[in-house]
């Protein structure tokens, strides 16, 4: 027995239904998603009064180089990065030398954004002016190695042997990405089919949080100008 619905639904759809539907799908702009991890060089140019108010103290200034790693995905159309996020971080132990103490500083970021390739599509490669929003966080610790007395007599002083100092940012990214042209007709093979270069600004705007809360305390300010390579782990 067969069902009028389905006589109805027969009836109605289109002889070349499918070579339409196969037609459109076939003339959407391809997309390539990635997922890579980065490393490189960052260099803090806006620490130089956070800095200052340390080595008053007896303590060390907070380093303005450093080596980041960070990871992260974008998703790629043909002219158009059209979305990207990415996470990045840098960690010191031990940065100095002060006598009875240990100073570790470790501050991260997160950005959202996109990118627009400014090279024709028959180029190998992208080159892709960028633009993100960041959210930024700083932290400076100090550690008593020396000891301090009893077990029950330290607690019950509660005078604690670390001040973690730290704060967050927000601001913009601006960047310009290299990278290999996946849709090029012909892509480039070995290395550079999976490795891209990145120099941008990290432009923190605002800080707020700091913790703890200190009157007159200088701004951990994490503006920075930076080199990164980038190694795609997967492309699809």
């Amino acid at each position: 027995m067969i069902f009028p619905c389905l006589i109805f639904a027969q009836e109605e759809v289109p002889a070349d239904f499918l070579e339409k539907l196969h037609q459109e799908k076939s003339e959407s702009p391809p997309s390539s998603m990635n997922f890579f991890f980065s490393m490189g060089l960052e260099s803090l140019f806006s620490l130089q009064q956070f800095s200052e108010r340390l080595e008053s103290n007896g303590l060390t200034p907070f380093p303005d180089r450093n080596f980041v790693n960070g990871l992260g995905f974008n998703i790629q159309k043909e002219k158009w990065t059209v979305f990207q996020v990415d996470f990045g971080f840098a960690n010191s132990n031990d940065i100095g030398d002060v006598e009875g103490l240990k100073e570790n500083v470790f501050y991260s970021n997160a950005r959202i954004g996109g990118a627009y390739n400014v090279l024709p599509g028959t180029h190998l490669f992208r080159l892709e002016p960028g633009l993100g929003l960041l959210f930024a966080n700083g932290r400076y610790t100090v550690k008593s190695t020396d000891e301090l007395g009893s077990f029950d007599g330290f607690l019950g002083q509660r005078n604690f042997n670390e001040l973690r100092l730290s704060q967050s940012s927000v601001g913009l990214n601006v960047n310009v990405l290299i990278s290999p042209n996946h849709f090029h007709p012909e892509p480039t093979k070995g290395v550079f089919d999976f490795f891209s270069l990145e120099i941008g600004s990290n432009l923190l705007l605002h800080q707020f949080g700091m913790q703890p809360n200190l009157a007159d305390h200088p701004d951990l300010n994490l503006t920075s100008v930076y080199f990164k390579a980038r190694i795609n782990v997967i492309s699809q």
